[in-house]
């Protein structure tokens, strides 16, 4: 009967190790998809954020580029049209190329609605633009002047104002995903601790069992020498 209890007991605390090494091994699992959560909120500030953000600056110094070169010919005499359309296409050109190359990051729905809006801007700028070298062209400077005074420069400045609300809502996602990222690194933290304990608590049940096998066996073997 003592050595049915004994194995009864020993059945149970096995099974509780196994309990608690499934636990761990459960724990390892979660530790291993947050290391990977991290790493791809890392490349996501990097890739989907930190570059995107120097892709602003470089956009907007484009358009800016656009407006200087439009407004030196209109304020200056005896410069060539042709020269000019070939600058604003280079500008043009690179604008188009780093909002394509936004388009490929990462994008939350603001960002995918403001930049739907933003290349609306541009064409509609664009096309404003062509209209000005058609009258330059023609040696209609004065018309061309006139066009760009009151519409072209306001469609132009507010498009490139517009950039600043894009940058809010890169500084808004970066933080949430740094928010994000130290949740993971405190819960990764916290099943660590825990793995810890359980090590602890399996280390203590095999020292009771080692305890309790050799506190059992010396009975019976007094028992066998009389």
């Amino acid at each position: 009967m003592k050595w049915t209890f004994v194995i009864q007991q020993k059945l149970k605390i096995a099974c509780l190790l196994g309990v608690i090494m499934m636990v761990v091994v459960l724990f390892n699992v979660i530790l291993q998809k947050n290391i990977s959560d991290i790493n791809q909120s890392v490349n996501s500030i990097y890739n989907d954020r930190l570059i995107p953000a120097t892709d602003i600056f470089y956009l907007s110094e484009s358009l800016h580029g656009r407006q200087l070169a439009m407004e030196k010919f209109l304020y200056r005499d005896g410069q060539d049209v042709r020269q000019l359309r070939s600058e604003l296409e280079r500008y043009n050109s690179r604008a188009h190329q780093l909002i394509s190359k936004y388009e490929k990051t990462y994008l939350v729905d603001e960002e995918s609605v403001f930049l739907s809006n933003f290349k609306e801007r541009i064409n509609q700028y664009s096309a404003l633009e062509k209209k000005m070298l058609i009258l330059l062209a023609a040696s209609d400077q004065a018309a061309g002047l006139r066009l760009y005074e009151t519409r072209g420069r306001i469609a132009l400045e507010s498009t490139i104002a517009q950039l600043s609300d894009l940058t809010v809502i890169q500084s808004a996602v970066g933080s949430k995903l740094v928010n994000d990222t130290r949740g993971i690194v405190a819960t990764s933290n916290f099943l660590s601790d825990l793995q810890i304990v359980l090590a602890i608590v399996i280390g203590a049940i095999i020292t009771a069992l080692v305890v309790s096998s050799k506190l059992i066996s010396k009975p019976e073997a007094n028992f066998n020498l009389n």
